[in-house]
C-alpha cells in the first residue's frame, strides 16, 4: 500500500504506469510466437511521390511508415525514460496498470490492476491496486505484485527523471 498527497495524485498514477512497464520490461526475454501483424494502409498524400518498389517482406499496401522526430528519445527503460517520444514507445509495448483511452483523460480505465481502492488518509491518499490473475510476462511467468513493488523501488533507487514522481512530496 502506498501513501499519496492529493496533490500528487495524478503524478503517481503516471508513475504506476510508468512503473509496470518496468516491470515488463525486466521479464526474460524469451518472446512467444507471434501472428502476423495486420496493416491498415493511410492514405497517400498528394505531395509525396508514390513508392517504386515494396519493402521487403510485403507490398506498399500493407506498409505503414510513421515519419516522426524521435530526437528527444534518450532510451526505452521506462525507469529512465521521460521524453515524449520515450512515452509514446513504451505505451504502445509495456502494460500498464492504468491508462486512459482515446481523448477522456478524466476517467482512468483498467489496465493490470483490474481495480484500485482509494482511501482519503487524511493528507495522504492510499492506492491499492488489484492485479488481473491471468497477467503474465512475455515468458509466460506471472505478474505478481512484487514485479509492481520492484519496478516501483528500481525507479526510485536509478533516481533518474520519473523518479520524482514517487520521491517528491511523498508521505
Amino acid at each position: 500500500m502506498f501513501r499519496f498527497h492529493r496533490k500528487w495524485f495524478v503524478y503517481a498514477i503516471s508513475a504506476c504506469v510508468v512503473l509496470v512497464l518496468l516491470a515488463v520490461a525486466c521479464a526474460p526475454a524469451t518472446a512467444p510466437a507471434l501472428a502476423p501483424a495486420t496493416f491498415v494502409p493511410l492514405p497517400v498524400a498528394t505531395s509525396a511521390p508514390a513508392p517504386t518498389a515494396a519493402p521487403s517482406g510485403g507490398s506498399a499496401a500493407n506498409t505503414l511508415v510513421i515519419d516522426m522526430d524521435t530526437s528527444d528519445m534518450i532510451t526505452l527503460d521506462p525507469g529512465v525514460g521521460y521524453e515524449f517520444t520515450d512515452d509514446l514507445i513504451t505505451h504502445n509495448v509495456y502494460e500498464t496498470l492504468v491508462k486512459f483511452e482515446g481523448v477522456d483523460l478524466s476517467t482512468i480505465k483498467p489496465g493490470l490492476a483490474t481495480k484500485w481502492d482509494i482511501k482519503d488518509a487524511g493528507d495522504q491518499w492510499q492506492v491499492t491496486f488489484t492485479l488481473r490473475s491471468d497477467a503474465k510476462f512475455s515468458s509466460g511467468n506471472p505478474v505478481t505484485a512484487d514485479d509492481v513493488v520492484y519496478s516501483f523501488q528500481r525507479v526510485i533507487s536509478l533516481n533518474k527523471s520519473p523518479a520524482f514522481l514517487f520521491t517528491d512530496d511523498l508521505g
